[in-house]
């Protein structure tokens, strides 16, 4: 049996596809470096979005959402709320530091010199506002501080900045130490604010200490504090 020969079928040559020709080195070099850009790109928004400074003030604003169910339910929200700069002649102590969810931070600062009368600065974010968290913490007092002499909420100005703060003096009923302390809070931005706390230890070498220079105490704390915008 002859074999039967097809003839191919005829396509015009404008409608032929038309080969591709080789990328140059400089094409594949123009590609491979977009390319990179784009891989930088991503990686430094994914890095930004999770770096915390070591001296960022980050505190957790939970926020209610509906989920995919209709429910509401609460979800963390990290905000950076400031940052704490040098506060002259302390130093802070890393083995006080507190991080909830790797990204919540607090500060405590001691004395580089033991003859200081402030034995320790406590800085940190809070969510409520700073008449809220002062009701808040004065009752939270009054309720468990056993031998604590609390001082009335007050609201005034610390460093130029308006303040809720209050005074308060604490005897140990084991040792007899007494300490006194003052409790400020300091507007912050999403309806927040930033805790700044000084502890003095009242001895024969330090005597009480008026309101005046406890308030002065925390002043020299909050002027270290840059609040975020």
């Amino acid at each position: 049996m002859a074999t039967k020969h097809v003839k191919p079928h005829y396509v015009p040559k404008e409608q032929r596809k038309k080969k591709r020709a080789p990328l140059s080195r400089q094409a594949k070099t123009r590609i491979a470096v977009g390319a990179g850009v784009l891989v930088v790109a991503i990686a430094a928004l994914i890095f930004a979005l999770n770096y915390v400074g070591p001296n960022w003030i980050m505190t957790n604003l939970p926020k209610k959402v509906t989920n995919s169910q209709g429910n509401e339910v609460e979800v963390d929200r990290i905000h950076k709320l400031g940052e704490v700069g040098k506060i002259e002649g302390f130093t802070r102590d890393m083995s006080q530091a507190t991080k909830i969810n790797k990204r919540e931070s607090s500060f405590w600062m001691v004395p580089d010199d033991k003859e200081s009368p402030v034995v320790s600065y406590f800085i940190t974010g809070v969510s409520q506002n700073p008449a809220e968290m002062a009701e808040t913490a004065h009752k939270s007092i009054q309720t468990l501080s056993e031998g604590t002499e609390l001082g009335d909420i007050q609201t005034g100005e610390i460093g130029g900045l308006p303040a809720v703060y209050f005074l308060a003096t604490a005897t140990s009923p084991e040792s007899g130490k007494v300490t006194r302390q003052i409790t400020s809070y300091f507007a912050a931005k999403h309806n927040a604010a930033i805790l700044v706390s000084a502890i003095v230890d009242v001895s024969d070498a330090h005597p009480m200490p008026a309101d005046d220079e406890m308030i002065a105490h925390a002043q020299k704390a909050v002027q270290s504090v840059r609040f975020a915008k």
